[in-house]
């Protein structure tokens, strides 16, 4: 049996599923059932993992991806070519229950079935497209209102029905439904939801004679009617609710997003003023409640703020007190606020010459101020200074009087890539300065000792000089003159071309010329030039410049002289290096590198 199939029992009875039926399913009455249904069914992903019939499944699969058709953003037909399914043509509001299902009682989509089950759920084809086509038309309607109000994005609630009422309903502008002309042709209704900070809610809201003038215009235009909902028997509704043919809509709209962009002068007034850029800013982060507490206060009710590039726009109901009253006092208590929060102390930057409010930057102690922010004068000297700050000392200078700034004053005025960047300089300067002290100690002890070592020579035995003698003879023979070190031959030699696989001249045979290893072949003696760890080049090349030649010639002769000195004792190592002062100063080798100094390292650590 397979399990995809739903099986009907012996007594022919109906399962658990089946008997869910659609009315079930579309537990809201009417039209709004399919549309509550036809939102939410197969738009969104399934998260069920499991072996299931997707035709019996809420979400969608692969093959059966639907979009919400009333969304506002998405308005499609069922015949259109870009459908993402069969899906969205047969569950489509067009389509959806307009015929009947020819096997209800086996079929395998259930409750599911985009066909009609029971004969009282079939819907009027005709019926169900014109109330679509109402719908795009209100939707379309919409888009243009709010884009000429400039409301930007919003969710709008739209509401069918017929301009008919049982009892009277007060709206909050005073105005009784009941009072309405019933000789109006059956109409349909939808709420225009408006932000309860924007500017059209305070317009409707602050001025009866204003709505009123607005009601008329409505009926004059095109016989429609405009109430305000405030969230109405408590749906969250907030809006201009027209009500009226589509004809008288459009023509009713048209007016309202005129009157509502633009408020007649004998309602408002409006005036703007110009203010820094700053402040604006400042102002723009604050909410509507802010706004009301800090500026307009008990005129809140009666005025509203708003911000255009570096301008405070303040427009001003005259209903119950002269509008240019009301933002002469709004003004006046914006110029108290700027000038309490510290916004009018402005100075000109030393750098750029541009003017900053004081905390915009930051001063020296000589007062020598710089301007703060992203693209900041501060930021920019700080830059300047990192280099020089990790060779000298760990602080900021002003740049034109040197005197110190305090790091942690900057920190306010500093893009997190730069503060980062000072806190790494002011490290490596510590560390540098650290390094510095204690390498000027070492060196202090290390002359005081080789000062120590000559004045120890003179007073040497003369066996321990005759020896020194003798091992600075070999030492000159064998490390100082370069020769092969093939053990057989140890020819010496002096010049070469810049390949490093040396051949020697005497016996033919190949060697490093870097660490002097000894090898069979040519090949072999490049290919260890290649690899060796003595190498100087940056790229492993077996050609060396004349320096690379002269620099690793002082190095190997540093590690060959070291072996030679290691199994001496201390009096004849020092004495041996004492003898080969010249050969080593010719050849560029530091005496102090081959001194036997005992616990002098040590010290100077601790």
């Amino acid at each position: 049996m397979s399990a995809w199939t739903n099986v009907v029992n012996s007594k022919g009875k109906k399962s658990a599923q089946q008997r869910c039926s659609q009315s079930a399913l579309l537990s809201k009455s009417g039209n709004d059932g399919v549309r509550s249904f036809l939102s939410t069914f197969k738009t969104s992903p399934c998260t069920n993992f499991e072996r299931h019939d997707y035709r019996k499944c809420n979400y969608y699969h692969d093959n059966d991806i639907r979009r919400n058709p009333y969304s506002y953003s998405i308005m499609y037909l069922p015949d259109d070519e870009d459908i993402l399914s069969t899906a969205e043509n047969v569950y489509h509001p067009m389509n959806y229950l307009t015929r009947i299902c020819e096997d209800s009682s086996n079929c395998p989509y259930g409750r599911y079935c985009a066909k009609a089950h029971q004969k009282s759920l079939v819907r009027n084809a005709a019926v169900a497209r014109q109330e679509y086509n109402e719908h795009l038309s209100n939707m379309t309607l919409e888009r243009k209102m709010h884009s000429k109000l400039s409301l930007g994005t919003y969710t709008p609630t739209l509401q069918k029905g017929l301009a008919t009422t049982s009892s009277p309903t007060q709206c909050s502008t005073g105005w009784n439904v009941a009072d309405q002309d019933h000789n109006l042709p059956k109409c349909s209704e939808y709420l225009f939801e408006l932000p309860l900070d924007s500017k059209p809610w305070f317009l409707i809201n602050s001025s009866n004679k204003f709505f009123s003038f607005l009601r008329e215009m409505a009926m004059k235009e095109g016989l429609a009617q405009i109430e305000i909902r405030n969230n109405h028997w408590g749906k969250g509704e907030y809006g201009i609710a027209v009500r009226g043919s589509k004809d008288a809509r459009e023509r009713a709209v048209g007016g309202l997003a005129t009157y509502l962009f633009d408020p007649p002068s004998d309602f408002f007034v409006q005036q703007s003023k110009s203010l820094s850029s700053r402040v604006v800013k400042k102002l723009i982060k604050k909410t509507q409640s802010e706004i009301n507490d800090m500026i307009l206060e008990r005129f809140a009710p009666h005025a509203f703020v708003e911000f255009s590039n570096n301008e405070i726009i303040i427009c001003a109901s005259n209903q119950s007190r002269s509008g240019d009253q009301i933002i002469y006092q709004v003004f006046e208590k914006l110029s108290f606020w700027i000038k309490q929060e510290g916004h009018d102390k402005f100075v000109d930057c030393d750098c750029c010459f541009d003017s900053f409010n004081l905390d915009e930057g930051l001063a020296c102690r000589k007062g020598h101020f710089y301007c703060g922010g992203k693209e900041g004068c501060i930021g920019a000297m700080v830059k300047e200074q990192l280099e020089r700050m990790q060779h000298q000392d760990n602080a900021i200078s002003c740049s034109i009087c040197q005197e110190t700034i305090d790091t942690r004053s900057l920190a306010p005025h500093l893009s997190n890539e730069t503060w980062l960047a000072l806190e790494k300089a002011r490290i490596d300067s510590k560390v540098n300065l650290r390094v510095e002290k204690l390498s000027h100690e070492f060196d202090k002890r290390l002359d005081a000792k080789i000062q120590e070592f000559m004045k120890e020579y003179g007073s040497l035995s003369g066996m321990v000089k005759v020896q020194a003698k003798q091992l600075a003879k070999q030492a000159q023979d064998d490390i100082m003159n370069l020769k092969c070190p093939h053990p057989h031959c140890r020819a010496p030699y002096a010049e070469f071309d810049g390949c490093m696989a040396i051949q020697c001249g005497s016996c033919k045979n190949y060697f490093c010329g870097y660490c002097h290893q000894g090898t069979a072949t040519g090949s072999g003696a490049h290919d260890h030039v290649r690899h060796c760890l003595a190498n100087e080049t940056n790229n492993g090349s077996y050609y060396a410049t004349p320096e690379q030649v002269k620099v690793a010639q002082r190095k190997h002769r540093t590690r060959e002289l070291k072996k030679f000195l290691q199994p001496l004792k201390k009096d004849a190592q020092n004495a041996t290096v004492l003898e080969l002062e010249e050969d080593l100063k010719f050849h560029g080798i530091e005496k102090a590198a081959l001194f036997e100094f005992g616990n002098l390292q040590r010290e100077i650590e601790i």
